[in-house]
């Protein structure tokens, strides 16, 4: 029987337990799992976490912050979430797009928190002084709305391709699908 927990996260695990507890009981009710996918450091598929080899070059504490991105994304539905999305805008979903706006607001949090995350990564005032100068509250987003706005100024400004159609994060697979910032070293 394979054990819930990959042996390569046990000590960013662990960490995390005892720098946030809170975080490290949601961290509890994943399934933490090994990726054999050379290139990988951590990514999400909804269902479970995977740690690839990559994870462990990176320092102790930016593994236990890259652990708490990969956690708060299951824990929030992210993909459950990406999936609705993409029922509500049907081919103008943009599955990257919609990662990079739950990215923003995690990794936000974390260091807000006082957790590291490895860089280069996506932050919610930078995220919003480069898409939307106008706002500068960081306080009001949640992952749709940020999206929804995004999206909405990409297609007004003609940045956004409107092309993707709703592959990889929220599907079950993004193993294909474009890295997110907070896992790429």
């Amino acid at each position: 029987m394979k054990s819930r927990h990959s042996r390569r996260a046990g000590a960013a695990l662990r960490r995390l337990s005892e720098d946030d507890p809170a975080l490290g009981a949601l961290a509890l009710g994943c399934a933490h799992r090994h990726s054999d996918d050379k290139d990988a450091t951590a990514w999400t598929d909804g269902r479970a976490i995977f740690y690839g080899p990559r994870f462990e070059s990176l320092a102790p504490h930016e593994q236990a912050g890259l652990a708490a991105h990969q956690v708060l994304h299951l824990a929030l539905r992210h993909a459950a979430r990406a999936q609705a999305m993409h029922g509500r805008f049907g081919d103008r979903y943009d599955d990257e797009l919609f990662n990079i706006a739950c990215d923003a607001i995690l990794n936000q949090t974390l260091v807000e928190a006082d957790h590291c995350i490895p860089r280069p990564a996506v932050l919610l005032p930078e995220l919003l002084k480069a898409a939307l100068p106008e706002e500068t509250r960081t306080s009001h987003w949640d992952a749709e709305g940020l999206y929804i706005r995004l999206m909405t100024d990409a297609a007004r400004s003609g940045k956004g391709t409107g092309e993707s159609h709703g592959k990889g994060h929220g599907k079950g697979d993004n193993r294909n699908a474009r890295p997110d910032p907070a896992t790429t070293a």
